[in-house]
């Protein structure tokens, strides 16, 4: 699985096999990780924070308004995103990081 991050626009989705189209996303994208198609984390601009299901993003809340640069995870109720000031979340999979 391959994805390229380019802002908010339909982002380039590769799947071992032929390239498509992930849906928009409803924010500025700067970091993304991923455990399968159908679980994609991503990290952006004004402290965003999503998910991706296969289909559709949801936002998860987070306690920052800092760009985050970066995400990853050993799972998906074990992830860090990293941004602007020093910002270091941490979300578990049943709260906003």
């Amino acid at each position: 699985m391959v994805h390229q991050l380019l802002g908010r626009a339909n982002r380039p989705h590769y799947d071992g096999k032929t390239w498509s189209r992930l849906k928009d996303a409803p924010a500025d994208l700067t970091g993304l990780w991923g455990f399968g198609s159908h679980d994609v984390f991503a990290a952006g601009y004004d402290g965003s924070v999503l998910r991706y299901n296969g289909s559709d993003w949801t936002r998860i809340g987070s306690s920052t308004t800092e760009t985050l640069t970066s995400i990853w995870g050993s799972s998906p109720t074990d992830l860090f995103a990293a941004g602007s000031d020093g910002a270091i979340l941490h979300y578990g999979g049943n709260r906003a990081p």
